[in-house]
């Protein structure tokens, strides 16, 4: 239509290029409105064109022309937000202002410090008070702990579906210090669980259907109509009916284990997904109790664990003893490197 309508080839190439531009700047628009705005305004311009108004198809091509000084101060804003992005806070930094402002609503709240406090005094006088304070509170939360003695080494457990999985909880492997093997362990161990049972629960679902048509072929061929809802009951009847069907030799009969062959050629299927769902559940269970046995506790991994945690506890209130003895006596809340909470970080607490 553009070729039989506008005669000049400049013309012709200026408006395919620039339908072709709006199409490509427009493939990822997902704007109803937008798209609605675009459409409405290539039908005008095919209208204009199959018309030969050429006055409108220019003043349409014209339209679609953005300002250079537009994309420019685009770029300039694009360049002044990425250069003004505000830097990430240091961590210290951000815990040595929340342990000031704890410090001064407390001693606020107990009528020792001013309501209003000026930020010179708060930065060069409350600050290095308030740091103190709290290595001061975390020296007592230290020796609170050690005074308890050797802490605890114990069994412990997390049930995944039906297994339950132990394993060893000491001070050695908490939080960021547990094994990633462990961690690995649990987390597949629970998502497969969650399959099974989501498959447990299709079968069921897939069952009930299952049944309907096992039963009306069985109408169809027999002229009986029976009764089976209950798929859970009916699928431990097909499992013992399959095994004995096999010690058969599968020899085909009228019944297995009083459920008509034509609903248990239905049913058997899922029945036997169930089983070997249960079976492989069964197998992990005894596994992890296995486990838990010999590998835990007959082959000593558990009095491993104990005695490494003695070791570590001793190594500890040794080197807190020694920084009670021979640093904190000399400690100085205003002179940077000599105060609590480096002495504390230099004696690795």
């Amino acid at each position: 239509m553009v070729q039989d309508r506008i005669h000049s080839q400049s013309f012709r190439k200026l408006v395919r290029q620039k339908i072709r531009t709006a199409i490509s700047n427009n493939k990822n628009n997902k704007s109803s409105w937008s798209v609605r705005d675009k459409i409405l305004k290539l039908e005008t311009l095919s209208k204009a064109i199959n018309d030969g108004d050429l006055n409108c198809v220019e003043k349409l091509i014209a339209e679609g022309n953005v300002n250079p000084d537009i994309i420019q101060v685009k770029r300039m804003v694009k360049d002044y937000e990425k250069d003004n992005i505000p830097p990430r806070q240091d961590p210290k930094v951000l815990r040595s202002c929340n342990v000031v402002d704890r410090y001064i609503k407390i001693k606020q709240s107990q009528g020792l410090i001013a309501p209003h406090i000026s930020k010179k005094i708060k930065r060069h006088l409350l600050t290095p008070v308030a740091l103190d304070w709290d290595a001061n509170n975390k020296i007592q939360r230290i020796r609170a702990q050690l005074e308890k003695g050797v802490p605890n080494t114990y069994l412990t457990y997390t049930k995944a579906g039906p297994n339950t999985i132990w394993f060893i909880r000491s001070p050695l492997n908490r939080h960021k210090s547990q094994s990633k093997k462990l961690s690995h362990l649990i987390s597949t161990t629970k998502k497969r669980c969650q399959e099974d049972l989501d498959t447990i629960d299709t079968c069921h679902s897939i069952g009930r259907w299952a049944i309907a048509e096992g039963l009306w072929e069985e109408y169809i061929s027999t002229g009986r109509l029976l009764q089976m809802n209950d798929t859970t009951d009916l699928f431990k009847k097909v499992k013992i009916g399959a095994d004995k069907l096999k010690q058969q030799n599968h020899i085909q009969a009228e019944s297995v284990n009083g459920i008509p062959f034509t609903l248990f050629h239905w049913v058997e299927p899922l029945s036997t997904i169930i089983s070997d769902i249960s079976k492989r559940q069964d197998a992990e269970t005894k596994y992890f109790d296995e486990y838990k046995n010999k590998k835990l506790i007959e082959e000593g991994q558990l009095e491993f664990y104990k005695e490494k945690t003695a070791a570590m506890h001793e190594r500890r209130k040794a080197r807190f003893d020694n920084m009670m003895k021979n640093e904190i006596p000399h400690a100085l809340t205003f002179d940077e490197g000599r105060d609590l909470t480096t002495i504390l970080e230099r004696n690795k607490f």
